[in-house]
C-alpha cells in the first residue's frame, strides 16, 4: 500500500509532512471525496488549518497550523515573504548561467486551471541555482520569493526548461528511459516500455520559518524520492557532458 505522507515534525501549534506525490495537499474544488492530505490529517488531529499548498503531483514538505493562532502567524510570515521554501526539479536542457532569477509576472485565468506568463499578471520571482548538468537535462535548485499558483513550473517553460514529465507545461506527461538510450535501448519483442516516471519531477526539498508560538527558527528538509534518484542515476550514467 503507498504511503501518502510521512510526519516530519509535530507539536501543540503545527506539523511538517513530506506529502507524496499523486496526493491532494487540500480537498478538490469539484470532487469533495478524493483522498487529500488535509482530510487525512483530520482524522488524527482536532484542528488542522492549511498554510499553503503544493500541487497534487509535487512531492515534498508542507506545513499546517493545529490552531487558529498559529495559521494567523504563518500566513502572516507567508504574505511577508519571511518562509523560504527551496524545490528541486530535473528540467530538460540548462540555463545559460549557474544561477540567476527568473522574474516574470504570472497571469492567472478565471476557470483555468494552468496559468501564463504576461506582463498584466502579478509579480513572481523564482531564484535558481544550477546543481547538476548533463548532456540534456539540468539539476536544478528553486528558491520561491514570490508564491503564485504554478510559479516554479511555469517560469521554467516559459525559460525554455521545462519540468520532465510535467503534463501541463512540459513536454510529454511521461518520461520513458529510451529517450535517454536513445538507439541502445532495447526491448524485449511484444513488450511495451514503462516510463521511468509519470509525475513532473518536481520537490519541495527545504522550508525555514519562524515557529508561531516561540519565534524560534524551524528548518526543515525533505530527501528526494525514489523516482527523482532514480532519474537521476539514469543521468549522470547515461547523459553526462
Amino acid at each position: 500500500m503507498k504511503k501518502f505522507y510521512q510526519e516530519i515534525y509535530v507539536d501543540n501549534d503545527i506539523i511538517v509532512v513530506n506529502k507524496a506525490h499523486g496526493l491532494l495537499s487540500i480537498p478538490d474544488r469539484f470532487d469533495k471525496e478524493k483522498v487529500n492530505l488535509l482530510d487525512l490529517l483530520k482524522r488524527k488531529y482536532e484542528e488542522v488549518i492549511p498554510v499553503h499548498r503544493i500541487d497534487k503531483d509535487t512531492s515534498g514538505l508542507i506545513v499546517f497550523a493545529l490552531n487558529a493562532e498559529a495559521h494567523h502567524n504563518l500566513s502572516k510570515q507567508f504574505q511577508e515573504r519571511e518562509i523560504q521554501k527551496i524545490y528541486t526539479a530535473i528540467v530538460y536542457g540548462y540555463p545559460p548561467q549557474d544561477n540567476g532569477v527568473f522574474d516574470q509576472s504570472i497571469l492567472i485565468h478565471e476557470g483555468k486551471h494552468k496559468v501564463s506568463i504576461h506582463r498584466s499578471g502579478k509579480s513572481a520571482i523564482t531564484e535558481y541555482e544550477l546543481i547538476e548538468k548533463f548532456l540534456n537535462f539540468s539539476y536544478l535548485k528553486l528558491m520561491l520569493i514570490t508564491g503564485r499558483r504554478h510559479q516554479i513550473r511555469a517560469h521554467l517553460a516559459y525559460n525554455g526548461l521545462p519540468i520532465v514529465s510535467d503534463p501541463m507545461y512540459g513536454k510529454s506527461p511521461s518520461f520513458f528511459l529510451s529517450e535517454i538510450k536513445g538507439r541502445k535501448y532495447n526491448i524485449k519483442k511484444y513488450e511495451n516500455e514503462r516510463p521511468l516516471t509519470n509525475r513532473q519531477l518536481l520537490h519541495a526539498t527545504e522550508i525555514a520559518f519562524k515557529h508561531p508560538r516561540t519565534s524560534e527558527l524551524m528548518e526543515f528538509e525533505a530527501k528526494l524520492p525514489k523516482d527523482m534518484k532514480a532519474m537521476l542515476y539514469q543521468l549522470e550514467k547515461l547523459n553526462t557532458v
